[in-house]
């Protein structure tokens, strides 16, 4: 009995000591964040404080889990952050001047007396797998 008991107690000194060894790697410099898909002629530029990074890892804190990733279905605050996030708008609004910015559209304009109204979509603009973004995709989404 005495002998099982030791065996184990080596096997669990040596996997645990294999275990710490394996964490141990040294510090490898991290190769420079290279951007596969260029961007498009038409791409969406906003002057900004200070200069961004490419790469890295964006960390938000929530007090509960979304319900759905659908936006249309959203009906409460984690369903609407996340969504925030992952959509984009064809217009959003610039809160220190109140004035309507372009986002998805680069530009629109109103019809005669003001009932029509036209969006013109920037070039380029990709889903997340490439996928090129359409005036279709814009009208099922409404």
């Amino acid at each position: 009995m005495r002998r099982v008991l030791e065996r184990w107690c080596f096997t669990a000194v040596v996997l645990l000591a294999c275990a710490c060894a394996a964490g141990c790697g040294g510090a490898r410099e991290r190769a420079a964040w290279v951007d596969r898909e260029p961007l498009p002629a038409d791409t969406l530029t906003v002057r900004m404080r200070e200069v961004g990074q490419y790469g890295g890892r964006f960390v938000i804190g929530a007090t509960a889990s979304p319900k759905t990733f659908n936006p249309a279905m959203a009906n409460e605050r984690p369903t609407n952050d996340v969504c925030g996030l992952l959509y984009c708008s064809l217009t959003d609004i610039d809160y220190m001047s109140l004035e309507d910015v372009p986002l998805l559209a680069r530009s629109w304009e109103f019809g005669e007396e003001g009932r029509a109204l036209t969006f013109h979509l920037r070039r380029g603009a990709r889903f997340s797998d490439g996928r090129p973004i359409t005036s279709a995709d814009v009208k099922f989404s409404f």
